[in-house]
């Protein structure tokens, strides 16, 4: 069994709040009976009227180092984000003043302990010349003149009801429940509620758990898939500039066979050597170089040596 629950603590808080609740309608009940809404006027104008006024000759308090960070950076930030609320506003200086250095924090630190010597400074010849201020009336709260029921703790015989002994029946005075069902605490429908959440609130952990190390499997496998791809795109890159410089090796060589072919004429071929048929007019001399007939052979012998003539000045540049 479970120890006993705290039921001094449970009945002040009902008490408490009970007590809140019923000064609240009584003293919303007397100021509406009190005063009208025409009244309200002559009240704020009468309120206006016996407002002490302020006096200027009183020294100006200092700020804070966070006061005046903000007070220096509001009207940028105003200005940068016109559509931002308050709130935002002060969360954004506030975040900005965290990340401030140690030595941008030190200058608003010490500018307050100069206005903080200032102020003391000044305070001290102001109290010398007029005195030292006045304190304010303490005003009386209308709710402390309202009496409050006072309700009797539960008896010995009540507490012992409520904690569920066998054979005796919980006491009418229990009337904590829980949030969003109908079941009453520290009873056997409690408890198994309880033992169900439990199961629930495991399975859920378990469950996290294994979507952290799916997740993890994940991060895993992306990253190793972005080296590879980077990888992938860095071989790419240099079998394109490899092929770039063979296709300008190709065309110097075609070049070469132009000059070489330029006032020679290739059995079979129509016309001239060009850029265009040089691939041809190779493939025809080498196929006459492998048959060997004779009267082919003084033609292939110029073209063979023009051809290195050719490459050997490719070679020299």
């Amino acid at each position: 069994a479970g120890p006993a629950p705290q039921r001094s603590t449970n009945f002040e808080l009902t008490q408490r709040a009970r007590s809140h609740a019923q000064i609240t309608c009584v003293y919303m009940e007397s100021k509406e009976a009190e005063q009208s809404p025409a009244d309200d006027s002559v009240n704020m104008s009468l309120k206006r009227r016996n407002t002490p006024e302020k006096d200027l000759s009183h020294p100006k308090k200092p700020e804070p180092p966070f006061s005046s960070y903000c007070t220096e950076r509001m009207a940028e930030v105003k200005a940068k984000h016109p559509e931002m609320s308050v709130a935002d506003t002060n969360d954004t200086l506030l975040a900005e003043w965290n990340d401030l250095s140690a030595d941008r924090k030190q200058h608003y630190i010490d500018a307050a302990e100069v206005e903080n010597a200032r102020y003391a400074r000044e305070y001290g010849a102001f109290t010398q010349t007029n005195g030292p201020p006045e304190k304010k009336p303490k005003v009386a709260d209308p709710l402390d003149a309202i009496p409050v029921e006072r309700e009797e703790p539960p008896s010995e015989e009540a507490k012992m009801n409520e904690r569920g002994h066998p054979g005796r029946q919980p006491s009418a005075v229990r009337q904590d429940f829980v949030a969003g069902t109908n079941i009453c605490i520290f009873t056997d429908q409690f408890l198994e509620h309880s033992r169900e959440m439990e199961s629930e609130l495991r399975k859920l952990r378990i469950s996290n758990t294994e979507l952290k190390e799916e997740k993890a499997l994940l991060e895993d496998h992306t990253k190793r898939m972005q080296t590879l791809m980077i990888r992938l795109h860095k071989e790419a890159k240099e079998q394109e500039d490899r092929n770039n410089a063979i296709q300008v090796h190709l065309g110097a060589l075609r070049e070469a066979v132009v000059a070489a072919l330029c006032d020679v004429t290739v059995p079979g071929l129509i016309t001239c050597a060009t850029i265009d048929t040089a691939d041809e007019c190779v493939n025809v001399l080498n196929a006459m170089a492998d048959e060997g007939a004779a009267e082919h052979t003084e033609l292939v012998a110029r073209v063979t040596k023009r051809l290195e003539e050719q490459l050997s000045r490719i070679q020299n540049k």
